[in-house]
């Protein structure tokens, strides 16, 4: 149990070089008064604001993360990001007195002096935005289920309201779970290993004299399934500029009898010139279970 605290006073001072014009009497007087606020002159110059009774409690800490937290809350908000400066966990070695000691100081001081106000908010703060492992933990189950990145921070502040994580810290975090699930795969290993997974008919094409593949298209069995009963209509159509790698979308689309469309296939292809549209077609024919039932209208 942790029931002796240190936490090192955090003090704001100008620097040397500054001239503040009041006299010292006046000095001496506010900065016995312990401000919880930074103290100004009539000049709004900053020149020194103490923290030592916010950072001072009797409160019994089970655990050294407990202590830690506690202090990273008063930090926040009070304005200041903490961390830790030098820290003791009761060792007993050359030098150390045998107690637990925690000297924790803002993360942009110098000897425990530093020239600036307390920040307004520490929204986009790197530091403060960081996700517990707890948050961490939340964001792969989200991941898992395919939830949005902009409801995963939605979740977190609900959670926690006090969270100071920003949509880029979500989408990085979420970038990592992708990242471990591949494990030492390569992107498009990954696809094909889930494409076998989720059992998509799928055909990969690659150049003359090389390993690389330049056209991929698949297909999921409902769809292989719905194109059989309904292939009268195939609307075919592609995107560009939707992914990293710049290369075309192609999409490949059904209606039904009652106008509803469904979608039949996907593929990437480098280019859509007509040895490589002949190839997707070929495959797409190759679906139909009987040949009279050929698309009418393409």
């Amino acid at each position: 149990m942790l029931n002796r605290v240190s936490v090192a006073l955090i003090k704001m001072s100008l620097p040397k070089s500054y001239k503040v014009d009041m006299p010292q009497e006046r000095v001496e007087e506010r900065k016995s008064q312990r401000q919880l606020a930074h103290v100004e002159d009539r000049h709004d110059v900053l020149i020194a604001a103490d923290y030592t009774e916010q950072f001072t409690t009797d409160r019994v800490f089970a655990t050294r993360d407990e202590l830690l937290d506690w202090a990273k809350n008063v930090g926040k908000q009070l304005g200041f990001v903490i961390i830790i400066r030098r820290s003791d966990c009761g060792s007993k070695g050359r030098g150390s007195k045998g107690r637990q000691l925690a000297i924790l100081v803002c993360e942009m001081s110098v000897r425990g002096d530093h020239n600036h106000a307390p920040a307004e908010t520490l929204v986009g703060h790197a530091y403060a935005g960081r996700l517990t492992s707890q948050e961490k933990d939340m964001v792969g189950k989200m991941v898992y289920n395919k939830v949005k990145s902009g409801n995963m921070l939605l979740a977190l502040k609900d959670v926690n309201p006090q969270n100071l994580t920003t949509i880029r810290q979500v989408y990085n975090e979420w970038m990592t779970h992708i990242r471990a699930k591949r494990g030492q795969l390569s992107e498009m290993q990954h696809l094909m290993r889930l494409l076998e997974e989720d059992k998509y008919t799928h055909w990969s094409r690659t150049e003359e004299g090389s390993t690389v593949i330049r056209s991929l298209l698949w297909a999921h069995p409902v769809s292989i399934q719905l194109f059989n009963q309904f292939p009268t209509v195939v609307l075919l159509d592609s995107t560009y500029k939707t992914n990293k790698y710049r290369i075309p979308l192609l999409e490949m689309v059904g209606m039904t009898s009652v106008g509803f469309t469904y979608t039949i296939a996907f593929g990437y292809m480098c280019n859509e010139r007509e040895p490589k549209v002949t190839w997707a077609l070929q495959k797409l024919r190759g679906l139909l279970l009987r040949e009279e039932d050929m698309p009418k209208v393409m």
